[in-house]
């Protein structure tokens, strides 16, 4: 039988339909991350308080600048999809929402203007 091979390209796009087809349950988020399809579950309740108020932090520090702390918001950028617990982003976010209204896009790439912040999780890494 002959080797099947495709070009990374070939694999992203591959990557980014899969991703797109993913219908997950209700209370799990669907990520690509790192060149994997990454089903977490979402936080629970003491994860949303800790999420709150962290949010509530950041805003408070940006306050008169023109960014903002976003929380439920995907991030896209060059076949990638992150759905952080915090987002800090500019203010005007809806600007650079996606056509299908799956997140915000970043064509520049995540480094220049926006700053995903790292999941909170519990003891048990799903928290």
């Amino acid at each position: 039988m002959p080797e099947v091979t495709t070009s990374p390209s070939d694999l992203g796009e591959v990557l980014w339909q899969a991703w797109k087809a993913v219908e997950p349950p209700e209370g799990y988020r669907v990520e690509i991350v790192e060149g994997f399809i990454v089903v977490s579950p979402t936080g629970r309740l003491s994860h949303s308080v800790i999420v709150n108020r962290l949010r509530r932090k950041l805003d408070g520090f940006l306050d008169r600048s023109e960014f903002a702390a976003h929380q439920g918001t995907g991030v896209i950028h060059d076949r990638t999809a992150w759905f952080p617990d915090v987002l800090v982003a500019p203010e005007g976010l809806e600007e650079h929402g996606t056509d299908d209204g799956t997140g915000a896009a970043i064509p520049w790439g995540p480094a220049k203007g926006f700053s995903i912040g790292a999941d909170i999780t519990g003891s048990g890494g799903a928290g």
